[in-house]
């Protein structure tokens, strides 16, 4: 698996057992009791089971342990404080030299654009774009807000910053850039046969968003539904097509 070939070629550690695990961690530091009860529920596992694979990765000898989550680029200092305080065991590690962050970031307009087509996947109505900026505004606000508190909590100099924008234009997956440039800081022919075996090992179902274009044909056929059960009454179950349950589908007759 690709955790056994990290931990083997690399010496890193994953103590998350499926990919949005370590969302759990983010939840709690945020304070979002809801999503935090719903993760547990998705992945079958709670907070603090989640905090001790993390602490018994942490106590492996010559070793790094990743954590991954993008829920966690809002945090503030005090919730970063919380997290060291609840998830990093007291004097194992120092804030300012053994740990390092890795936020990405993006051209504002790219950024909105992807938040916005993420949240309208399982939207049977989806807001336009344009009625959604106020919000997307707002996120990309706290992002910035994010990336500021977790230098001043981690040192700017463990912050890394990473375009990735840039890193699709090389076409290297951000795991890659985690493991292969941040945490083994490899160059040359290492780092070619690092990145080639994350490559290798990475999953097929990735998540992705749905095209604009698709949730351009939503919203219309949702318009022109609305306009047929206005003298109809036979329309009784209101229109209820998702992008998340009929992408193949949706995507083939936007196109």
């Amino acid at each position: 698996s690709a955790k056994d070939w990290l931990q083997k070629e690399h010496g890193m550690l994953v103590p998350a057992r499926q990919s949005e695990e370590m969302h759990v961690l983010a939840a709690r530091t945020l304070g979002l009791e809801d999503l935090l009860r719903a993760l547990e529920r998705a992945h079958k596992t709670s907070y603090a089971d989640v905090v001790r694979r993390v602490q018994d990765a942490l106590a492996e000898q010559d070793s790094t342990t990743i954590i991954s989550s993008e829920v966690l680029h809002p945090a503030t200092e005090s919730q970063w404080q919380q997290f060291l305080s609840e998830v990093i065991p007291a004097g194992t590690l120092v804030p300012g030299r053994d740990i390092q962050v890795v936020t990405a970031y993006r051209a504002p307009w790219e950024r909105c654009l992807s938040e916005w087509l993420h949240f309208q996947k399982g939207a049977t109505s989806p807001p336009s774009l344009k009625a959604s900026i106020p919000f997307l505004r707002q996120l990309y606000t706290r992002e910035l807000h994010g990336r500021k508190a977790a230098e001043a909590v981690f040192g700017a100099q463990n912050v890394v910053k990473v375009s990735y924008d840039l890193l699709q234009e090389l076409n290297i997956p951000m795991a890659a850039f985690i493991v292969c440039n941040v945490t083994g800081r490899l160059q040359g022919q290492a780092w070619q046969d690092c990145a080639a075996g994350v490559h290798e090992r990475l999953p097929s179902d990735l998540n992705p968003s749905p095209s604009v274009r698709a949730i351009d044909a939503l919203r219309l056929a949702h318009r022109l539904y609305d306009d047929l059960a206005a003298n109809r009454t036979d329309c009784k179950n209101g229109f209820t097509t998702k992008w998340q349950a009929n992408s193949t589908r949706v995507e083939r007759i936007a196109q």
